[in-house]
């Protein structure tokens, strides 16, 4: 494991010195923050692009060397001097908060220091290891958690580069795959997978508290504002949480009864009509891509904030165009991290640009540097992920209004499910008493994020319209500086409005609050895979080569997703929700294992050379003992076993 920290902490190192390029007054933890994030998306491109020549341990290697170029910016003595000022600044205001501890100066080191610790317990419970097997805290992360391990496992075990989609054999990888790539690099070195998501998910959570707090603040230019917004995010949810009080009356324990023992989600359900999750239950922990891609599209934003409001030369240390180039580079670098985050930060930047006619007295200067730079960056990629992909991409689009409303009233279904959040928005936006809550610049750069909540209301964007939620997440988080900032001046004013400011904040963060709750005080553990699974797993690797092409039930658990073996047919939930065409290849499946007249053909026909038969297989599909005779089983645990299918 230690490698693999020593791997990560060069990548955030380099990417905090490398923010001196181009963010001349953010202070030491934000750049930390930019850090984290950048650094490690520099890691795992560099190492992607490295891997398709070596092996994926030198090329991790050869990655961490790269990624720590920006040392060299130590050699110029403007940047080490300010580095060196931020350190001993960073210190000394430790030093004071040690010696004369007072809220404004020990408030938020304590702050962060519970964050730290929260966030560490909720990135503990993604992957739990106890009597043999492999389970998971967050019941949203089911069926997630085994296909990202399945795309960690074909980098870091499979050879998988170029990429193939290990889960539909045969087909290029349309999916932001970059998130597992560094995983697969941790691996490489050593590190287990449960170490291995824990290290960049605990980095990246932490990236993400530093980079909301900076663009609040930025933004806001309010301090209690900056503090608020991470809360907001980490524990938003809705009105879910008045079901708890039904709950207690129900149950003999009462309220504290309840929250020992929560039998259910208070920001999602399966039926409706809760259906928006907390950020971290049903999308940090599960969208891993998004984890990775979020932090990134932060720092964007708020550069581009910074180079609407500063002059055309820039400041003196920093010109517009060096934070345009900036900002393009890192908008460039999206596509491979998270597809979604890349199309909504490019069009936040043309709504943010027409918004500010940001064309006027030369200003598009900088501007065109933005997108020739991303698009410079952004085309290749986009074409390597789907120019050998068999997707459907008409899959993805169509008219849905009103998101995942279901039979619920679209603006009730809205109220249920993120509660106060709107009105106060809207109440920041008019506030009409004197001074105004939300400045016109901050009020129109807002406005930009408009667009992500009313495309994804309109139009499905995803074969599963929930998937939205990868777009309408953003509308939530450019809109939580100005709720944030209405809660901060509501906290700073008098009695009545100070209460008013203290209850929405518990009622904006109370559901999600329960949901977090429920799975960092253990309540809940889910089984992903057993112990003779993983035994099967580890056979697996040991007996058949890389690229060797598995045939297993199309289920979410199968235990070929811990081999980087490639499957003719992964969870179909999955290659559904990618567009690919699967419904050929699961009915052969089950011919094949039914034993059909045709199924040593199927065989050939796909070039199956090893076959899984375990309780996965006969639960879910027709087995058939006696045509599996015919074949050499090559490794069993339990009773998983495991078939070579010989050809001359």
């Amino acid at each position: 494991m230690i490698p693999a920290v020593v791997l990560a902490l060069v990548a955030v190192v380099g990417g905090t010195l490398a923010s001196y390029v181009y963010d001349d007054d953010a202070p030491l933890v934000s750049r930390l923050a930019y850090g984290a994030s950048s650094g490690l998306v520099a890691l795992s491109a560099v190492g992607f692009v490295l891997a398709n020549f070596v092996d994926i341990e030198l090329a991790a290697i050869a990655a961490g060397v790269a990624v720590a170029l920006p040392l060299a910016v130590l050699v110029r003595t403007g940047f080490r001097q300010r580095l060196v000022a931020d350190v001993r600044g960073t210190g000394q205001y430790l030093l004071a908060a040690i010696r004369e501890p007072a809220l404004p100066t020990i408030g938020p080191i304590v702050y962060a220091v519970l964050l730290t610790v929260f966030l560490w317990l909720v990135f503990d419970r993604v992957i739990v290891e106890h009597d043999g097997g492999l389970f998971t805290g967050y019941v949203n992360n089911l069926g997630d958690l085994p296909f990202h391990l399945d795309v960690t496992s074909s980098f870091a075990f499979g050879q998988n580069f170029p990429p193939e989609d290990p889960t539909f054999a045969g087909t290029g990888f349309a999916y932001p795959y970059l998130s597992d790539v560094l995983a697969a690099m941790f691996v490489a070195l050593g590190a287990s997978m449960r170490e291995a998501f824990f290290i960049e998910n605990l980095l990246l959570g932490l990236a993400l508290v530093g980079l909301i707090y900076r663009f609040t603040r930025v933004l806001t230019a309010d301090r209690l504002a900056g503090f608020i917004a991470p809360v907001l995010v980490l524990f938003s949810g809705g009105l879910g949480w008045l079901l708890l009080l039904q709950d207690a009356r129900t149950d003999e324990g009462g309220l504290f009864g309840v929250l020992g023992a929560l039998t259910r989600d208070y920001t999602i359900s399966g039926d409706g009509p809760l259906r928006w999750g907390n950020a971290i239950t049903t999308l940090l922990v599960t969208q891993r891509s998004l984890l990775l891609g979020l932090p990134i599209a932060l720092i964007v934003f708020t550069l581009l904030w910074k180079l609407i409001h500063m002059d055309i030369a820039g400041s003196a240390r920093v010109g517009a165009r060096t934070v345009a180039l900036a900002a393009g580079i890192l908008t460039g670098s999206l596509p491979l991290v998270h597809a979604h985050s890349f199309v909504v930060v490019m069009g936040t930047a043309f709504l943010v640009g027409l918004l500010f006619r940001q064309w006027r007295e030369g200003r598009w200067r900088p501007w065109l540097i933005y997108v020739v730079s991303a698009l410079v960056i952004a085309l290749p990629q986009i074409w390597w992920s789907t120019h050998d992909s068999i997707a459907t991409a008409g899959t993805f689009f169509g008219f849905e209004l009103g998101w995942d409303h279901r039979e619920e009233n679209i603006a009730w279904f809205w109220f249920l499910n993120t509660g106060l959040f709107i009105p106060l928005a809207a109440a920041a936006a008019f506030w009409p008493v004197q001074p105004r809550i939300a400045s016109r610049s901050l009020l129109l750069f807002t406005a930009a994020f408009l667009a992500w909540f009313i495309v994804p209301n309109v139009m499905k964007l995803a074969p599963w319209v929930w998937d939205n939620i990868k777009v309408l997440f953003y509308w939530f988080v450019g809109f939580v500086p100005v709720v944030a900032l209405l809660i901060a001046r509501l906290l700073k004013s008098g009695p009545g409005l100070r209460a008013a400011g203290a209850t929405a904040l518990v009622m904006l963060t109370v559901a999600g609050g329960l949901d977090v709750w429920r799975v960092v005080s253990g309540q809940t553990e889910y089984g992903e895979f057993d112990r003779d699974g993983i035994a099967i797993a580890a056979l697996i690797r040991e007996e058949t080569p890389p690229r060797a092409l598995m045939l297993n039930a199309p289920t979410w658990n199968t235990p070929v997703f811990l081999t980087g073996r490639r499957s003719l047919l992964g969870y179909t939930g999955h290659v559904w929700s990618r567009g690919l065409p699967y419904t050929d290849r699961e009915a052969d499946i089950r011919r094949i294992y039914a034993g059909e007249a045709d199924a040593a053909q199927l065989l050939d026909k796909y070039g199956i050379e090893y076959i899984v038969v375990s309780p996965i297989e006969r639960n879910n599909l027709t087995v058939n003992d006696a045509f599996f005779e015919r074949f050499t089983k090559v490794a069993e645990a339990g009773e998983y076993e495991l078939y070579e299918v010989a050809r001359p």
